[in-house]
């Protein structure tokens, strides 16, 4: 071994005596330890570990300001990381370990969350009072008007919320003018040209307590052709509802036709969001694809299918995905068209 080798050693033996002692007079600031050995903090760890020298528990060290500063629970290790020249979360994270300051990072995160979420939740209860006192003064100013008292109804019970108030309004006026012409309009043509289906609209008509054109509930017999595509779309992987947006009929026929069929398992939708964004569906994908193609930027189709941009853009981003399983059953359901787009035409 040459003489700068022999010195390196001597060195290394130097600094572990010295360790050894500071351990045996019970010193516990790692800053003190690291400054008297000349060591890092992550190599005075890994050389009490390869020694068996049995560390206290010691008092952290803090020699960077950029990140010390920010261990105040707002900031996650990443945030941190971004806000120190684009560094990793793990080089935050084990910096905050070598300086033994990792379990102070985390008890400090715990308590900001535990806040942020007290917070948010008294603000939810502080918008649910607003809402609360909005509907009721909705449905007070709508008195005069039926079709806006029933619109109103419906709005503060809190039901069909994904349908715009105006269009509520719009289709109970066309109901209340053919009640007052003693005309029968079918529910089909109350609700052209609007947002919802015929059976949303008997939806409102029993929420709101308005009562029908006509006495009994309207029926009308499913065409043949219609209920073998309904048959030959039983093992498709799309939802009752999904077939039956396609096809244009009540979701209930198609689930009535399949439990005639036999047993089929449930098909879960898509992609489940949050309970107040809903799920991606077939039948929202395909109308998404379908807004797209035709020129509507990801705003413009949120606005049009009231959904929200995270459901848009997940959608579009594993269209190539979702795409071929719309297009074989679309096929396979509609046999006289030529079908190449996850949407019909």
């Amino acid at each position: 071994m040459d003489g700068r080798g022999q010195h390196l050693k001597f060195a290394q033996k130097t600094k572990l005596a010295t360790l050894r002692t500071l351990v045996r007079e019970g010193e516990r600031s790692l800053e003190i330890i690291c400054k008297r050995t000349g060591w890092k903090p992550s190599t005075v760890i890994a050389k009490a570990e390869e020694h068996h020298i049995r560390l206290p528990e010691l008092f952290p060290y803090r020699y960077r300001p950029g990140i010390d500063t920010l261990v105040t629970g707002e900031f996650t290790e990443q945030a941190i990381g971004e806000r120190n020249g684009g560094i990793s979360r793990e080089a935050v994270r084990q910096y905050l370990v070598d300086s033994r300051t990792h379990t102070e990072f985390m008890q400090k995160r715990a308590v900001y969350e535990g806040r942020i979420r007290r917070e948010q939740q008294q603000l939810r209860e502080f918008y649910s009072q607003i809402l609360f006192s909005l509907k009721y003064y909705v449905i007070h100013l709508a008195q005069h008007d039926p079709a806006e008292k029933a619109a109103a109804q419906i709005y503060a019970q809190g039901e069909l919320k994904r349908i715009p108030l105006k269009d509520l309004v719009r289709f109970f006026r066309r109901h209340y003018k053919a009640l007052e012409r003693s005309q029968r309009v079918s529910i089909d043509k109350l609700t052209e040209k609007s947002s919802f289906h015929h059976t949303t609209a008997r939806k409102a008509l029993v929420i709101a307590q308005v009562p029908p054109l006509y006495g009994s509930k309207e029926f009308h017999a499913t065409p043949p052709e219609t209920l073998r595509a309904v048959k030959r779309a039983f093992s498709t992987q799309l939802s009752a509802s999904d077939i039956s947006y396609f096809l244009g009929i009540s979701p209930e026929v198609t689930r009535r036709y399949f439990r005639m069929q036999g047993e089929r398992k449930v098909r879960l939708p898509l992609k489940r969001m949050s309970r107040d964004e809903g799920d991606v569906t077939y039948r929202l994908a395909s109308q998404i694809y379908e807004a797209y193609d035709v020129g509507f930027t990801i705003g413009e189709s949120v606005e049009l299918l009231d959904s929200s941009e995270r459901k848009v853009r997940w959608a579009l981003e594993y269209r190539d995905k979702v795409e071929p399983v719309l297009v074989r059953t679309l096929q396979k359901m509609f046999r006289d068209k030529e079908i190449t787009t996850p949407y019909l035409t």
